[in-house]
C-alpha cells in the first residue's frame, strides 16, 4: 500500500461534486493501517498555467477516463489538516458537476489508479449517512453542501410560488436494508486496503 503524506507547502486543488440522487461520488481515504477514515470527492492539484476548469477536466480524464461538465459556481474552502502526524494546507475549489458517461454513473463502485499507480476506489455515499467512524473531506464541505441544498430548496419554493403552486416531483429512491448492509460491511473502519487491490479486473488504467 502506498503511503501518502501532505506536501510541506500550500496546494491549490479542485474537486468535482458529482451526484446521483442524494449520493456523492467520492474516493475512499485510508490511514497507514489500511483503515477507512473517510471519503473525499474526486479531483486533484491545479498545475501551473491551468485554469480550475481545465484542472478538473484533466483530473477526471486521468482518474476515471471520462469527461466532466461543471454545472455550478465554484465554492472556495481552506483546508488546514493533519494526516498521520503531518500537517497539510490546501486551498480547494469545489463545484457541482455532471459526468457525461452514463455507464460510469450506473456503476456502484469504480476502481481506478492515481498517476503514481496507487490503487483507489470510488463509490457513491450519502453525506448525511456516512458509515460510523468516518468523515467527509475536506473539512467544511458537509456544511457547504447543506447550504447549497437549502439554497436550492428555497429557489424551488420561489419558483413554485410564481407558478401558482408546488410541482409534483418523484420521491427519491429509498435505501434498502440490503444496500445498508453492503455499505456497512464494505466500509467498516477495520476493512483492509487489500479490498481495493482485489478489484484488479475493474481497474481503470490511465
Amino acid at each position: 500500500m502506498a503511503i501518502w503524506r501532505p506536501a510541506p507547502e500550500i496546494r491549490v486543488k479542485v474537486i468535482g461534486l458529482v451526484r446521483r440522487e442524494s449520493r456523492l461520488l467520492v474516493a475512499v481515504v485510508e490511514n497507514d493501517a489500511g483503515r477507512v477514515k473517510g471519503f473525499r470527492p474526486l479531483g486533484g492539484t491545479v498545475e501551473f498555467g491551468e485554469t480550475r476548469d481545465q484542472a478538473l477536466r484533466r483530473e477526471f480524464r486521468e482518474e476515471l477516463g471520462c469527461d466532466i461538465q461543471r454545472t455550478g459556481d465554484w465554492i472556495a474552502l481552506e483546508n488546514i489538516f493533519e494526516h498521520e502526524g503531518r500537517p497539510g494546507h490546501e486551498v480547494i475549489f469545489a463545484a457541482f458537476a455532471d459526468v457525461t458517461d452514463p455507464v460510469l454513473l450506473a456503476r456502484d463502485e469504480i476502481a481506478f489508479r492515481e498517476a503514481d499507480g496507487t490503487g483507489c476506489l470510488a463509490l457513491w455515499i450519502d453525506p448525511a449517512a456516512l458509515p460510523p467512524g468516518t468523515s467527509l473531506y475536506p473539512d467544511g464541505l458537509t456544511e457547504r453542501l447543506g447550504e447549497a441544498e437549502r439554497a436550492g430548496e428555497a429557489a424551488v419554493r420561489s419558483f413554485d410560488g410564481k407558478r401558482g403552486g408546488p410541482v409534483a416531483r418523484p420521491a427519491p429512491r429509498s435505501k434498502s436494508a440490503a444496500d445498508q448492509l453492503a455499505i456497512d460491511a464494505a466500509f467498516s473502519p477495520s476493512r483492509p486496503s487489500a479490498f481495493i487491490e482485489a478489484r484488479n479486473t475493474s481497474v481503470l488504467s490511465t
